[in-house]
Parts: C-alpha cells; sequence; structure tokens
C-alpha cells in the first residue's frame, strides 16, 4: 500500500513508533491512496484492514484509490478464487478478532478489485513501474500549480471553456481560446488544463509559448517535448518534422489525451502537432491560444471563444474613497487587459494620492494605439540597474534558471538578486519552477525600448539578440560602444565574412555569445570589458594580443581550434573554463594565471595529453570534467589537493590506467565516474571519502571483464597481505549511488560489507557472472533500487530489504 498525502499534510513515518494508526492516519490524509495486490496479499491482516480503510475514506476525501494488480487477475481478487482466494480463506480461518471485522474487509477487497487499476501479467517490470508514474502524474497534475491570483472575472472564464469541451462527449473535440495580447489567454488554458487533465489517463501535454521556442529551438524539439510529456518518456528521438508528424500520429491514435498549444501564430505549427482529428484517440481534446482569428478558420476548431478585456478587477484591495476616480481612470488606460491592470497595479501600489495624478498624467501623453508606452510607465519608475536587468532578461534570459541569470548578471555589477526582486514584486517578470519568464507583451515591451534607441541601425543598441541585426554589425562593422551585449539564440548556423576590426569599436561588450556564428577570417580586437565569452565552434587558434580582459568570469569555447599557445591570459577573476570538444587543446595552460578558477570542463578534447601540475595550487575548483580525454594516461599529484573539489569526471579515459593514490585526501568529494576508462586498481584510501555520493566503475569495452578481479586481489595484498579479503567500502557513509556493472564479478566478489553503506539507494550489479548475491544486501536499510540486467547467471535472489522500491532485471 502506498499513499500520497496532499501537499498541506505531508508527513513522515518514524521509525520506532506504532506504525497502525500512522497509516491509517496516513491513508485519511491522502488523496490518492495505491494498493498493490499480489497473491500472498490476503495473508497479512494489516494490509486487508488498509484496503478497508482506503474505501471508508474514498468518498469522504474527495480522493482516488487506485488499485494495482501485479501478477494477480482481478477477476480472482473480486471473487476470492484462486491463490489469492485461498489465501483470504486462510486469514479468515486463523482470524481470532471480531468476524465483523473481516466481513468489512471481504467487501472493500471486492469493490476495490471492480475499479479501474493498472495490471501485470508479464512483460518488463521497469515499463510497468513507468505506467504506474505515468498515471500518477496525470492524477496529481504539475508539480507547479498555476496561480490565477484575483483577478476578477477569471473563473467564469474558465468555466466557459470547460463547458465549450464538451467533456461529456466522446468525439474528439477543439477549442480556440482567441484574444488580442494581454487578455489572458495562457492563464485560461492553464487553468483549465489543470482542472480537467485529470480525466485524460492516457496523457496530457500543455505546449506552452509555442511561437517563441520554435523559432528559436525548431519544431523538432517541440515535437520531442510534445510526444516525451504525453507518452512520459524522455528518450525520443525525432529527427525531422516529417517523421514527427508520423510518430505523433502512430502513437497518439488510439489515446485520449488532452493537448494545449499555447500561443500559435502560423498555420504550420497547428500541422506539426495536430493536423487531424483522427491523430487523436475518442474522447481527446485539443485547446488553442491565438492571437490570429484567421488561423482558426484555416484549420477548423470546433469552438471559438473570445476572450473579451476586463471592464473591472482593480477594486479588490479596496483603496480610499478618494482614490475611486483615478482607479477607473487607470482601468479605462489599461483597456481592460489583466496584464496591463496587474502592472499598473503593482506600479501604483502603495504610493500617494499626487504620484497617483502625475502618473496618470503621463498616461494621458501615450496616444490611443501606444499600449507599450502604457506599460513602460512601471518601467521608467526602475533604478538604472533594475532597468539593465530587465532588458537583459527579456532580451537574453527568458527561460533560465534563476540561480544561473543572477551569477552572470551579478558579474556585470547589477546586484541582480535584490533586483529580480524588485522586478517581481511590481510584476514585470515571474518565477516559475525556478525559471524567469515574463508576458510576451512585456518582452515585447523591453524590445520595442531597445529598438528605440537606434531604430535604423543595430550597432548604436545596447543589445543585439536577432541573426540578421549580428550579421549586419559584424560585417559590416558598424558595432559601437552601445553595444553592451550580444546573445544570439538562432538556430542558424551560417558562415558570416567578418574583417578584422569587427569588434574594435565595440568596447563596452561586456555579454558575447555567438556560438552559431562561424569566422571566415580573423579579428584584432575583442572588448577587455568582456564578462561572459561563449563562443562554440570558433576557428580562432588564439586570442588577439590586445585582449586581456580582467572581469572575465566565464569562457566557454567548445568545438573550438584554441590550442595551448596564447592562453595564457592573467584572468584573476575566473570562474568558468569549458573548452569542450576542442580538437587542438593539447595541455593545459599554469593555473596561476587563473586563480579563482571554479569548474574545469574538457570534455571530449581527445588530443589532451596532459593536466598542468600547477592545478594544486588552486583552492576553489568544485568540478574538473576530463570525461573522453582519449590520450591522458595520468593525473598530476596536485589533483589531490584540490580540497573543494565535489565533482571528478574521468569515464572514458581510455588510456588512464591509475587513480591517484592519495585521492582519499578529496575530502569534498561527491561524485566520482571511472567508468570506461583503462583504471583497474582503486587506492586503499579511497574508504576516506566520507562525502562520496556516487561511485561509478562502469566496465570499458576496452578493459578487460576480469579487471575487477585484478582489482581486488591487489586490495587483497594492499589491506593485508597475510589473509585475503574483499575491498571494504565502509567508510563510504554518504554514497548513495554505486555502479558496477560490466566488471565480471563473479561468486562471492561484490564486497562483503556492502551492507555498510548506510546512505546507499541505488546499486547497479547488471551484466555480471555470479549465481548468487551476497546475503548482507538484505541489511542495506535504504537499498531503493537494485539493477540486475543481463546478469545471466543469476540463479537466485537473496532477501531483500524492506525499503526495495524496484528491482530491474532484464
Amino acid at each position: 500500500m502506498t499513499s500520497f498525502p496532499r501537499p498541506e499534510n505531508q508527513q513522515n513515518l518514524s521509525r520506532g513508533k506504532h506504525i497502525k494508526p500512522e497509516i491509517l492516519g496516513a491513508i485519511e490524509k491522502s488523496k490518492y491512496v495505491l494498493l498493490i495486490f499480489s497473491e500472498n496479499y490476503p495473508s497479512s491482516t494489516w494490509c486487508l484492514e488498509e484496503v478497508a480503510k482506503a474505501m471508508e475514506c474514498k468518498d469522504v476525501n474527495e480522493g482516488s484509490v487506485i488499485p494495482i494488480f501485479y501478477k494477480v487477475n482481478p477477476s480472482d481478487i473480486r471473487k476470492l478464487r484462486g491463490n489469492f482466494g485461498r489465501g483470504f480463506a486462510e486469514t479468515e480461518e486463523a482470524y481470532s478478532g471480531d468476524k465483523r471485522d473481516i466481513k468489512r474487509c471481504k467487501d472493500a477487497v471486492s469493490k476495490v478489485a471492480g475499479l479501474a487499476g493498472i495490471e501485470l501479467k508479464d512483460g518488463y517490470e521497469t515499463k510497468f513501474i513507468q505506467q504506474i508514474m505515468g498515471e500518477l502524474e496525470n492524477k496529481l497534475g504539475p508539480r507547479v500549480s498555476y496561480v490565477v491570483g484575483d483577478l476578477v472575472g477569471m473563473h467564469s472564464r474558465v468555466a466557459n471553456v470547460i463547458e465549450c469541451l464538451c467533456l461529456d462527449e466522446s468525439d474528439v473535440h477543439s477549442i480556440d481560446i482567441w484574444g488580442m495580447g494581454g487578455t489572458g489567454k495562457t492563464t485560461i488554458a492553464r487553468v483549465v488544463h489543470d482542472k480537467i487533465h485529470g480525466q485524460f489517463n492516457d496523457g496530457c501535454c500543455f505546449l506552452a509559448n509555442v511561437r517563441e521556442i520554435s523559432k528559436k529551438n525548431g519544431l523538432v524539439y517541440l515535437q520531442n517535448q510534445f510526444l516525451g510529456d504525453i507518452l512520459h518518456d524522455d528518450n525520443l528521438r525525432i529527427r525531422d518534422d516529417h517523421r514527427g508528424v508520423n510518430m505523433i500520429k502512430e502513437r497518439l491514435q488510439h489515446k485520449k489525451v488532452l493537448v494545449v498549444l499555447d500561443d500559435v501564430d502560423e498555420k504550420e505549427q497547428l500541422e506539426k502537432f495536430a493536423g487531424g482529428f483522427d491523430w487523436f484517440g475518442h474522447g481527446s481534446r485539443i485547446i488553442i491560444t491565438t492571437r490570429d482569428e484567421h488561423l482558426l478558420l484555416q484549420y477548423g476548431v470546433n469552438s471559438i471563444y473570445k476572450v473579451e478585456e476586463l471592464s473591472f478587477a482593480f477594486r479588490s484591495n479596496h483603496p480610499p474613497a478618494e482614490f475611486d476616480e483615478l482607479v477607473e481612470q487607470v482601468i479605462g488606460y489599461a483597456n481592460g487587459l489583466p496584464l496591463a491592470l496587474d502592472v499598473l497595479g503593482s506600479f501604483l501600489a502603495c504610493r500617494s494620492l499626487m504620484q497617483w495624478k502625475s502618473a496618470l498624467a503621463r498616461l494621458k501623453e501615450c496616444p490611443e494605439e501606444k499600449f507599450f508606452d502604457r506599460l513602460r510607465l512601471s518601467y521608467d519608475g526602475l533604478h538604472h540597474k533594475e532597468k539593465e536587468i530587465f532588458l537583459d532578461i527579456d532580451c537574453f534570459f527568458k527561460g533560465n534558471e534563476k540561480p544561473y541569470v543572477t551569477e552572470v548578471l551579478d558579474k556585470c555589477g547589477f546586484y541582480a538578486d535584490i533586483g529580480i526582486k524588485v522586478l517581481v514584486d511590481k510584476s514585470l517578470i515571474q518565477i516559475v519552477g525556478n525559471k524567469l519568464w515574463m508576458h510576451d507583451l512585456l518582452q515585447e515591451m523591453a524590445w520595442e525600448i531597445v529598438r528605440r534607441e537606434s531604430p535604423e541601425e543595430p550597432g548604436e543598441r545596447s543589445r543585439v539578440w536577432l541573426f540578421e541585426d549580428v550579421v549586419h554589425i559584424l560585417s559590416k562593422n558598424s558595432g559601437t560602444g552601445k553595444v553592451k551585449a550580444i546573445v544570439l539564440q538562432s538556430r542558424d548556423h551560417r558562415t558570416v565574412h567578418l574583417n578584422g576590426e569587427s569588434f574594435t569599436n565595440m568596447t563596452n561588450l561586456r555579454l558575447l555569445d555567438i556560438c552559431a556564428i562561424h569566422l571566415s577570417s580573423r579579428f584584432k580586437n575583442l572588448s577587455n570589458e568582456l564578462r561572459l565569452l561563449r563562443w562554440d565552434n570558433c576557428s580562432l587558434k588564439s586570442f588577439p594580443p590586445s585582449f586581456l580582459p580582467k572581469n572575465l568570469v566565464e569562457l566557454h569555447m567548445q568545438d573550438s581550434l584554441l590550442c595551448t599557445k596564447r592562453l595564457e591570459l592573467v584572468l584573476e577573476k575566473l570562474k568558468v573554463i569549458n573548452l569542450s570538444g576542442s580538437k587542438l587543446f593539447v595541455e593545459t595552460p599554469n593555473f596561476i594565471y587563473v586563480p579563482n578558477l571554479e569548474r574545469l570542463i574538457l570534455k571530449g578534447c581527445k588530443a589532451l595529453s596532459q593536466v598542468h601540475p600547477s592545478i594544486g595550487n588552486l583552492e576553489r575548483p568544485n568540478l574538473l570534467d576530463l570525461t573522453y580525454c582519449e590520450n591522458l594516461k595520468r593525473l598530476p599529484d596536485g589533483v589531490c589537493n584540490l580540497k573543494a573539489l565535489r565533482v571528478l569526471n574521468l569515464s572514458g579515459c581510455s588510456n588512464l590506467e591509475e587513480l591517484l593514490e592519495s585521492i582519499g585526501g578529496l575530502e569534498c568529494l561527491e561524485e566520482l565516474d571511472i567508468s570506461e576508462s583503462a583504471i583497474t586498481h582503486l587506492p586503499s584510501n579511497l574508504t576516506f571519502l566520507q562525502n562520496l555520493k556516487k561511485l561509478r566503475f562502469h566496465v570499458s569495452k576496452r578493459r578487460p571483464q576480469n579487471s575487477w578481479r585484478t582489482l581486488t586481489r591487489t586490495l587483497r595484498r594492499a589491506l593485508n597481505s597475510k589473509r585475503p579479503r574483499l575491498p571494504s567500502f565502509s567508510g563510504l557513509s554518504s554514497l548513495t549511488e554505486l555502479d558496477l556493472s560490466g566488471c565480471g564479478l563473479l561468486e562471492g566478489e561484490i564486497p562483503s560489507d556492502i551492507d555498510c553503506l548506510p546512505s546507499l539507494r541505488s546499486l547497479d550489479l547488471a551484466e555480471n557472472l555470479f549465481t548468487t548475491i551476497t546475503a548482507s544486501i538484505e541489511h542495506i536499510s535504504g537499498l531503493e533500487f537494485l539493477i540486475l540486467n543481463h546478469c545471466k547467471n543469476l540463479e537466485v535472489l537473496p532477501r531483500l530489504p524492506e525499503s526495495i522500491v524496484a528491482v530491474v532485471a532484464e
């Protein structure tokens, strides 16, 4: 039995307490209860009492009971026959209490067996578990609930849309929510989705910002997200949009699904996701939001819901009576748009009567058609640094994680944490799921603010993000000192012909992200004011001699042609170096020039043969990623001096045969990955890594499968030359994941004291040769996942700990 408490009542069962009242209490407070039936289920009176309690609470809690039939026929449960029935009869005969309790349990079992549930007859248990999780996700809904707030009239709109969907009819039905920007179309669609998604057990998808994301990432990207969300499959790989169309039709034509396509502006977008009603199963519902009425006529939806502007919404806080007339004027200037009311309301909140009158005087100066100017009133009231933060977020960082954006903007001296808080308070941006968002009208306002800096010449603007504008200023050499940031978000990869002076005049450039630009010639100058430089596929082998960016904090140049020479720049503030995939990068420069480095990422630098010994003098590195550095044969001893290192990734280093003997000195290390490497020996002081949480030792195709046996023999000699024993992991008290897959382990070669890993949650023993597993595994009290894929010799499983959630054995 598994119960899912409502969020406000989440409580964990404490060990050592009487379990019965706590479990029954958890059932009472739960919105959803999973009852997992097996043939042995009725042998426990506790289990039977839980079923009775769950069915009693079902109607009271307005919750749901979901039966899971694990290799048992629901009919056998309902009719109490077969092994299940015999087990129930034995329990009934042995029960010494009130027989009415047994009768109550029998009735409850019969009722729950008649409910729609999930049944496993045969097949892979992993897929069965995925099916259960998908069912729960559909019922529980999105992790981040969408808050409507106090917008008057919103709830009635939601009710009208739901009525138009005709949910009691079995045909496929579509509705379009149409209206101008800022009227609340997306909010209505989101709330409708959240209210009705539980009726669509086959899957749901809310595809947000179709217009913007399709231009930025392409329709194939969205098709992967679309199918992945509905099918709960993150491993889909749609290669082109035509194949995506076929996959959508093939996979969904017999499924009852709920689809929301938000902010559609082109017919092609509809054709790639919902080209016909026959793409979906009976009872499916399609909701579309758009500003374009003509688009609807082309597509042919069943119903159109026009979102009218609100004529009231501003009095929920009951301002003093002397403000009533001013409130009416503000509502008039907002044209009834919820977005405008929200922004203007946030701006005017807590201001004096005189300040309200002053603001209204400014609003009167805005021509009727210039809605952006009305929204801009709140922007104009910001501090200079807050304006910079607002424009950077709207132009470059919409949808990015808040911590990352805060870090980047702090590097520009903007005190981003408090600045972002101010923007949220003024309703200019939102934080949803720790990501930064804003309404598309506010983003368009920010774009218009930047465009008006120089309507004709993008090289005179503070920010440039459109591909055509970037090409213009680089090819025409029209960039000036006014350009502060170039962040290209286009998916186009084109060669741009630059002359050597393309960046010469952009002396105040602080952010440069042009990963889609391929140089056809060298350049002479680059701004020394840069804080962030991201230029993937850059053809430069070295930087210009005049390039001395003393404030540079992040350097990302993946798949570049950079080599070691001329990289020894004095960059005291540099925290991140990412040169992954740079095929000419042979050895790292002297780290004395980057004393504050925190992350070094050289993944896939196949020519890299040496890491400079000075790395040991650094105090701050927390990440060292040398994945697939195939030419690297050894690490400098200084790596073990990196006391702050949390992640060390040596996966795929196929010529790296030894791990440093003093690795136990990495006292903060949390993740160690030596899979697919040539390492066959683990130092004995590995057990000193008390903070290690993940250890991966998956065998390399180039490493013989008997390497683990070589390793254990070596450790036996090192630890005790007189009495051989298996290596001890007992000191790894924080280890949560252990991957020993593909190591060719034979009988008795799993560490015998593996039960001394109190934090272990996941153990991967796939592709090994043993016939049994050490019995001590039963005592790993927190183990949840045991992976035994392709263990072809395995005959017997020992008793497993009660904490086990899934055993995967394909």
